[in-house]
């Protein structure tokens, strides 16, 4: 699913990122765990094909689906619309009954039509997961998934990431400060800060 060779990013001269190699396979489960400024969303970035790394070689299939820490739905649209925005902006057609199969797949298929400001933080975040697999990715990618959550929502929302990348087959990458994901996940890749 991807491979990072020698990978390093600086930004100005300091160096945020180093990593000699980073690979996984289809349906691997990644966790990336580090303090704040470890390079965990730098990372994540390059993964993502957001950033090009100063060194290194990057390989990594498509398509990605992304779970950013601030969610960016879009206000003016419906959590509907908001899906399809994914599939718009990937150049795919829009397809009405692939939202509405993600949507109940995360138990949000009453919320169609609501609006980002309409929806409690769970909800608004099961929203941003169902738009990250509207595209069915090969590669899932969740930035701080489980800041702010209480202990029954930290696993909710970490069921919900399992689940949606089990479905699409694809490689789940979880990128976190938060220990209570640790048992969770076999395969972790620690960065330090």
């Amino acid at each position: 699913m991807f491979s990072l060779k020698a990978v390093r990013h600086r930004y100005g001269a300091r160096e945020v990122l180093r990593l000699e190699r980073f690979e996984a396979s289809q349906g691997e489960k990644w966790l990336v765990l580090g303090p704040s400024g470890s390079g965990k969303s730098t990372l994540l970035h390059i993964l993502a094909g957001l950033l090009r790394p100063t060194e290194g070689s990057v390989e990594v299939a498509r398509p990605i689906g992304i779970v950013p820490q601030k969610l960016h739905l879009i206000p003016s649209l419906d959590v509907e619309q908001n899906l399809l925005l994914a599939q718009y902006l990937a150049g795919a057609k829009q397809e009405p009954a692939r939202a509405a199969q993600v949507l109940a797949g995360v138990a949000l298929a009453d919320r169609a039509h609501a609006r980002p400001h309409q929806l409690s933080h769970g909800q608004a975040q099961r929203v941003a997961v169902a738009r990250a697999v509207m595209n069915r990715p090969r590669l899932l990618i969740a930035d701080e998934p489980t800041s702010n959550l209480d202990d029954v929502h930290c696993a909710a929302a970490l069921d919900l990431l399992e689940a949606q990348a089990a479905e699409c087959g694809a490689t789940l990458v979880v990128a976190t400060h938060d220990a209570r994901a640790k048992p969770r996940f076999e395969r972790r890749l620690e960065l330090g800060a």
